[in-house]
């Protein structure tokens, strides 16, 4: 008999516990929960010492090379972005919900450079967003998806090491900038038999390009996805 009251004691103890969660959370008006979570998501962003990493993005792996940006967000509002590609800049962000909740890019950044319909002349751009649902958040992994074209990606809780690389990398890529006001025209491609080479970059696309004629007076074109790494320039293709 004593048994048996024990276990009713528990049994009842749980589904009060039960009771008391669950109306806890109806308590709470829809707003209400969207608000804690909203709330629960900024704390994630800021809360990060060293930023969020966003490392070897491509938006067509296929097609483009990649960027790396590094994203310290901060509790009024004010994101800092380190870039391979642009010197650091502030802009502002915000989290918001819009059907669920948001990460919005308020103003312009270097993120938002993947937007830009200039830069490859089409209406996408190079199929970046400005505003990404929030799709998941754990302690060191906040998952994002594009609201219009779709972008899927991860920013990964930093620990520092990445901002330096970064920094160096956004150096390469002004080398590179100085090295296309000259003419690479000319160039020879060493081998059994030296021939000219010319040599382009696209740097939007990320993408390299090599053009010689052969022996047989034929016109090779090749071309590679590139990212930047330190002071690397790192093909993505065979050429």
């Amino acid at each position: 008999m004593k048994h048996f009251i024990y276990i009713m004691l528990i049994v009842t103890c749980f589904f009060t516990s039960c009771d008391n969660d669950y109306s806890s959370v109806l308590d709470q008006s829809v707003d209400e929960r969207i608000n804690e979570n909203i709330t629960a998501y900024r704390n994630t962003l800021i809360g990060s010492e060293y930023g969020w990493d966003l490392l070897n993005l491509s938006t067509k792996p296929e097609l483009y090379g990649s960027f790396n940006f590094n994203f310290k967000f901060e509790e009024n509002g004010i994101l800092t972005t380190i870039s391979d590609f642009k010197a650091k800049e502030t802009s502002k962000y915000s989290v918001a919900s819009i059907e669920s909740p948001v990460l919005r890019f308020d103003t312009n950044s270097p993120f938002l450079f993947l937007t830009d319909p200039s830069v490859v002349n089409v209406s996408k751009g190079l199929g970046g967003d400005v505003e990404y649902y929030i799709t998941e958040v754990t302690e060191n992994e906040i998952s994002l998806r594009g609201r219009v074209n779709g972008l899927e990606f991860k920013l990964v809780k930093s620990d520092g090491s990445s901002i330096s690389q970064i920094e160096s990398s956004y150096k390469t890529h002004q080398n590179i900038e100085k090295a296309l006001n000259f003419a690479f025209t000319g160039m020879k491609l060493t081998g059994d038999d030296n021939v000219d080479l010319e040599f382009s970059i696209n740097k939007s696309k990320r993408v390299v390009g090599f053009k010689y004629e052969n022996a047989s007076d034929e016109i090779i074109n090749l071309q590679s996805r590139y990212s930047i790494s330190g002071n690397k320039i790192v093909l993505s293709d065979e050429v």
